[in-house]
């Protein structure tokens, strides 16, 4: 995470590991799809790359051998970094970045932006560290579309806590939607878009519900549904993963954009 803890609840003590490796296997469930995006967007070998908010790297490793070179990661959890195995990470808030104007030719957020309160902040200071020409992709959801078939009664409920939960600590559970205005409101130009639809056809039930609903790292607020009814809601949904037989689906989005000439000038106050 970048940009303040905002609504990612991170690895508890003690499960740094287990919230490390979820992360990787999460980053490798859609990587196939996330790729070829990535690639749509502009992403080249021998090209300068940064991840904000990398956490263990699954990403930058997965990169490494695309762009051949070591990529740039940085996040705010300091524990999650220790599990980086590939590329150069270091420990910095993504809204003031430890490098000079210009020196990035793609800036990655990859599931940052639907957690973090500074996401305008996020967006400009990318666009600073990369050079003018140079690529701000967001990876991102849109959970108003994540639905299931057949429905667990829980899920209603559940799914609403989620959402207003996220929104309370400064999360934006649908970010997906916003992403090409947010990039066009930091001065970036020439904005593309792609959909990136995931469901239990391309990941199994068991792995769409533990890996990339992640119920260990969602906040639920007490006030909006009783601990009990959060544990019930998700246990319905273990049971559904369980059979094998239901349908699950969760809309992603990417968009990229470019920075053009005179990008100070262009990004809004």
């Amino acid at each position: 995470m970048s940009g303040g803890a905002g609504s990612y609840g991170g690895p508890a003590s003690g499960a740094v590991a287990a919230e490390a490796e979820r992360l990787r296997q999460q980053a490798a469930a859609v990587w196939g799809r996330e790729r070829s995006a990535l690639s749509e967007a502009g992403l080249a070998a021998g090209q300068r790359l940064l991840e904000v908010g990398c956490g263990p790297g699954g990403v930058l490793e997965r990169l490494r051998g695309d762009l051949g070179g070591a990529p740039f990661g940085v996040d705010i959890d300091q524990a999650l970094l220790r599990r980086a195995a590939s590329g150069t990470v270091v420990r910095a808030d993504g809204a003031a970045l430890p490098f000079s104007d210009g020196v990035f030719d793609f800036v990655l957020f990859r599931l940052v932006l639907r957690h973090a309160p500074a996401r305008t902040d996020l967006l400009r200071e990318a666009a600073r560290v990369a050079r003018t020409g140079g690529v701000v992709c967001a990876i991102d959801v849109d959970e108003a579309a994540t639905a299931f078939d057949p429905e667990p009664d829980t899920w209603p409920a559940l799914k609403q806590a989620l959402a207003a939960s996220a929104a309370r600590h400064g999360g934006d559970p649908f970010v997906g939607r916003r992403l090409r205005r947010l990039l066009g409101e930091a001065g970036l130009s020439d904005v593309v878009t792609r959909a990136l639809p995931v469901t239990t056809d391309d990941v199994a039930p068991r792995a769409f519900v533990e890996t990339l609903l992640a119920p260990a790292a969602r906040i639920v607020d007490s006030d909006l549904l009783d601990p009990s009814a959060v544990r019930r809601g998700w246990d319905q949904l273990r049971e559904w993963a369980s059979r094998e037989v239901g349908f699950g689906y969760a809309l992603g989005w990417m968009a990229a954009a470019r920075k053009p000439d005179g990008w100070g000038q262009r990004a809004r106050p």
